[in-house]
C-alpha cells in the first residue's frame, strides 16, 4: 500500500460574515528600561493583523483598550509605526516613555470599518519583568582586577541575559554575549574606562 502525507503548520481558520472586518494574531509586549535607583521607563509594543472582505481601504480605525484604566491606543498600517510595510494589513503602535509599568490584564483590540462594522480580538498581558538591578561593579567605580566579575540580581521570569561591554570613550565593543546566568567573569585586555549594559529577555517582554 502506498502512503503519502503532507503537513501544513501555522494555518489559522477564522469564522466571520461577509461584512465584518477580521482581527487576528493580537500581540501585546511590555518594555522596561532604566538605571537602577535612578529612573525607570516603560513601553508597550502593540500589533494586530487585520483583513476586511471589502479590502484594506475599508478599515476606518484599529484601536486597543488597556485593562483597568481603559486607555485607548490607535494602531496604524502606514509603515511608520513598526508595522512593517504600509497597507499590508499589519497594524502596530509603540507607546514609549510611560512613567508607570503597563497594566497587566486583558487588552482588547477593536477593528472598525467604514460601515461601522467591528471585529475584536484580545491578548492577556500576564506580567512585566523588572530590569537587572544591583549591577556590579557599580557605576563610576575603580576596578583593579584584570578578571573582574560582572554580576546583577537575578530577574524573576527572565530566560536569559544580554551583556555588552564597550570602551567608555568610544563605541568599540569589547564583549557582547547572551547567557542564562546572572554573573560573568571577564578578562580586561588593557587599562581603560569601560561602560556596560545588561538586558534580560523573556517571551513577550524585553527589559533594558
Amino acid at each position: 500500500m502506498d502512503d503519502a502525507r503532507s503537513w501544513h503548520d501555522g494555518v489559522t481558520f477564522l469564522l466571520y460574515n461577509e461584512s465584518q472586518p477580521v482581527a487576528s494574531d493580537p500581540s501585546v509586549q511590555s518594555r522596561h528600561w532604566g538605571r537602577d535607583q535612578e529612573y525607570d521607563r516603560y513601553g508597550l509594543h502593540l500589533r494586530l493583523t487585520v483583513s476586511d472582505p471589502q479590502g484594506p481601504g475599508n478599515i476606518a480605525s484599529v484601536t486597543v483598550t488597556a485593562p483597568v484604566s481603559g486607555t485607548v491606543y490607535s494602531l496604524y498600517d502606514d509603515g511608520q509605526h513598526s508595522d512593517n510595510g504600509a497597507n499590508d494589513g499589519y497594524y502596530g503602535y509603540d507607546a514609549w516613555d510611560l512613567t508607570e509599568a503597563p497594566q497587566t490584564g486583558n487588552y482588547v483590540f477593536t477593528v472598525t470599518d467604514a460601515n461601522a462594522n467591528t471585529g475584536t480580538a484580545s491578548y492577556m498581558l500576564d506580567y512585566v519583568i523588572d530590569i537587572p538591578r544591583n549591577i556590579q561593579p557599580a557605576n563610576n567605580s575603580l576596578v583593579i582586577s584584570a578578571t573582574p566579575t560582572l554580576s546583577w540580581n537575578e530577574v524573576s521570569g527572565a530566560n536569559d541575559y544580554y551583556v555588552l561591554v564597550h570602551d567608555g570613550g568610544s563605541t568599540d565593543i569589547c564583549l557582547e554575549m547572551v547567557l542564562p546566568v546572572h554573573q560573568l567573569c571577564i578578562m580586561m585586555m588593557h587599562q581603560a574606562s569601560h561602560s556596560r549594559r545588561v538586558r534580560c529577555t523573556t517571551l513577550g517582554c524585553m527589559q533594558f
